[in-house]
């Protein structure tokens, strides 16, 4: 078989195989409704589900100094809580009926009650970059230290600890 022939064949077979394998795409439906955040400027960034059945919500109004966490009822209504100049990037439902959030401004976890009472916890490291936080497998609240290349974790009784290194492979 020559070299056209074995190029043409090849085409042809690849052709049959995504021909195959693409299965059409159904389009969504449904309804989208989008609620405005009362807050001037008020950047949302990460929502989580809280442990009272409300949305909850981090608010960056950089260069502003009136950074929130947000509560969003089912019915609609807003309720903001001030955590001035924390620029607040994740959040997440702990395992203690609060949500915990990261504040990347002053290298910081806090910690919300759903009235609203708020508790800080410094982080080892100043300037580590805060971002994201999820309740891991062990029901701990574990978060992103970006800019020191590691992650954190919070065990009982709250204090904070540095456990794993990201280890890049390549």
């Amino acid at each position: 078989m020559g070299r056209k022939s074995v190029a043409g064949a090849f085409a042809c077979a690849l052709a049959a195989a995504l021909a195959i394998v693409s299965v059409p795409v159904a389009a969504a439906t449904g309804d989208i409704s989008q609620f405005a955040i009362p807050t001037a400027a008020g950047r949302p960034s990460a929502i989580t589900t809280g442990p009272d059945g409300n949305l909850w919500f981090t608010e960056d109004t950089t260069p502003g100094p009136d950074d929130n966490i947000g509560r969003l009822t089912p019915a609609g209504v807003f309720t903001a809580f001030s955590v001035p100049n924390s620029v607040p990037t994740g959040i997440t439902a702990g395992p203690d009926g609060n949500l915990w959030f990261t504040e990347n401004n002053t290298d910081k976890i806090g910690v919300m009650t759903t009235a609203g009472a708020l508790t800080e916890y410094s982080v080892p490291t100043s300037g580590s970059g805060l971002s994201g936080i999820t309740a891991g497998p062990d029901g701990n609240p574990w978060f992103v230290e970006g800019d020191i290349n590691k992650i954190g974790v919070v065990t009982p009784p709250e204090s904070i600890g540095n456990h794993l290194t990201r280890q890049d492979h390549a």
